[in-house]
């Protein structure tokens, strides 16, 4: 486990503005976008339900970062990559995604193969210390969520009421 997760931190909400997922950038639009444009994510599952609709397709042996912006808990950008990037790499983009962006909380979801192939893996390893280095960095670090075999699991959370040890299923999406 990375060095610095805490034992519980609490799920905060996650307010999507409609229509300005990126790929690493900066939203397009710097006014407030219409109410009837949002949408609140409450929960893990909300968010794991919702990472296929921001990126346009389901992601496969990937990382996907989610950078939100404090205290509104308003989704700023997206960010994905391939599973196996080594740490520096995956650090420097997230370290360079925070400096463009500005002061906010990250969340992480990770989509291994399977859960027995991630633990303990190299890339589980290359991600956790990817979240030490952010985080030494001042970028907090909200969760690190892995979501596989049609379930989802935090790494940071070790409430057993909050996340479960085996996990959740991953909610079904319209």
């Amino acid at each position: 486990a990375a060095k610095g997760l805490p034992s519980h931190r609490p799920h905060q909400p996650l307010a999507l503005v409609g229509g300005f997922a990126m790929s690493g950038t900066p939203p397009l639009r710097e006014q407030e976008p219409a109410m009837s444009d949002r949408i609140t994510l409450t929960s893990p599952g909300d968010v794991v339900a919702a990472v296929p609709a921001l990126l346009g397709f389901r992601p496969e042996h990937s990382l996907v970062a989610l950078w939100t912006a404090v205290p509104t808990g308003t989704l700023v950008c997206t960010l994905r990559l391939d599973l196996d990037t080594p740490t520096v790499k995956i650090s420097r983009r997230l370290l360079d995604l925070a400096a463009r962006v500005g002061p906010g909380r990250l969340l992480l979801v990770a989509y291994p193969q399977s859960l027995p192939a991630w633990i303990e893996s190299t890339e589980e390893g290359n991600v956790l210390e990817a979240v030490d280095t952010v985080t030494d960095a001042g970028t907090p670090v909200a969760d690190l969520l892995v979501v596989t075999g049609g379930r989802y699991y935090s790494q940071m959370c070790t409430d057993p009421d909050c996340c479960p040890v085996e996990g959740r299923p991953v909610p079904e999406t319209t």
